[in-house]
């Protein structure tokens, strides 16, 4: 469409929002009003989007804090599982000897040393768990 109209003389004049017509200025006033409206529909529209994507980094967010937490409780459970028998293994396979070349530690002169040790061990080791247990259940 052309941005000129044509006066009363026949002679083509710059389009400039009904100035020439009668009510001066009116269609100017309907432009700017429609505009308005326009913009107002847009920030409404803009200000929902804002808040749908300020909802989804919220969520976002706890669900990435969540898989942590899951990953930073496997890696503790598994730490106080075998913490206990990496410390044991690490004092009984040092194998402490004396001058004359026997074992330092008494129990490993036993016929049966190792056995005791290895029972004794994973008793203790299975008591302590279940207190943990027994404690971090009466808590929750």
């Amino acid at each position: 469409a052309d941005c000129s109209s044509i006066n009363h003389t026949g002679i083509p004049m710059p389009w400039n929002f009904g100035a020439h017509a009668e009510g001066r200025g009116k269609s100017l006033l309907l432009f700017l009003s429609s505009t308005d409206a326009h913009l107002e529909q847009t920030l409404d529209r803009l200000a929902t989007l804002d808040e749908l994507a300020r909802s989804f980094l919220e969520h976002h967010q706890r669900h990435r804090e969540a898989f942590i937490n899951n990953i930073l409780l496997t890696l503790t459970v598994a730490t106080a599982v075998f913490m206990p028998a990496q410390l044991l293994a690490g004092i009984y396979g040092t194998n402490f000897v004396d001058e004359d070349g026997n074992p330092g530690i008494p129990e490993l002169r036993w016929k049966y040393g190792y056995t005791y040790f290895l029972l004794s061990s994973v008793s203790v080791i299975a008591v302590g768990l279940l207190l943990a247990f027994v404690c971090l259940r009466g808590r929750g």
